[in-house]
């Protein structure tokens, strides 16, 4: 069972593969006052098959109805068989029997169609013997958070509406020795005495002043 999946895989991979040939040359002829072709090739490597689109140079929009050939060329210019004719699409596909060796020589498609000029594109078969090309690996993703060893920025200050956390008042203003009408400070009890008199002092000399008075 697997096998036949690894079979089945590799088959429609190989089904898969369509490339766009490298044109070597391309050429118009016919009545220049006439519009030009558009013409897109694509070769699928599996089935054998030139698949051709055809638009209108002037307006971009397909056209139905163009003839397709497809011609060898090897030393001689010989016709293939089954020409193509554009779809409603714009549209054709041109199937191309033959060898390896008969698909590695160039070939040349010519396309007309009424009212425009021919176009002849020439080409060859040389990258449907090229490796396919490998699936794209996915990205890489980014890790959305910052690395461990980040630092925070430093000396950010606060904006001007932030409010103070409690923990971080002010210490309370030490306290200022009361002043007395004059400005001056009051002693403190600790300190020289001051203006006013002590009151054992007042009265003893109370008592000397009686004393004087009695004696007179």
């Amino acid at each position: 069972m697997k096998r036949l999946f690894i079979a089945l895989l590799i088959m429609g991979l190989a089904a898969a593969f369509t490339v766009k040939p490298a044109y070597l040359g391309v050429h118009d002829t016919g009545n220049e006052n006439l519009p030009t072709l558009d013409v897109d090739i694509s070769v699928d490597c599996d089935a054998k098959n030139v698949m051709i689109g055809v638009a209108s140079n002037e307006t971009g929009g397909p056209l139905e109805g163009a003839m397709t050939y497809l011609f060898y060329t090897d030393y001689t210019y010989q016709a293939l068989p089954n020409p193509g004719k554009t779809d409603i699409s714009g549209k054709a596909t041109i199937p191309v029997p033959g060898t390896i060796r008969f698909l590695n020589a160039m070939f040349i498609l010519r396309v007309d169609k009424q009212g425009y000029q021919s176009r002849e594109i020439e080409f060859a078969y040389k990258k449907c013997f090229e490796a396919p090309p490998a699936p794209s690996e996915p990205p890489q993703t980014h890790n959305e958070t910052g690395s461990a060893n980040q630092t925070a920025p430093q000396n950010v200050t606060p904006p001007g509406n932030a409010t103070v956390p409690a923990n971080d008042t002010k210490p309370p203003a030490q306290p200022q020795p009361p002043e007395n009408n004059t400005g001056q400070p009051q002693p403190d009890g600790h300190g020289e005495p001051g203006a006013s008199a002590c009151p054992g002092a007042i009265g003893l000399a109370l008592l000397a002043l009686s004393l004087a008075l009695k004696k007179g």
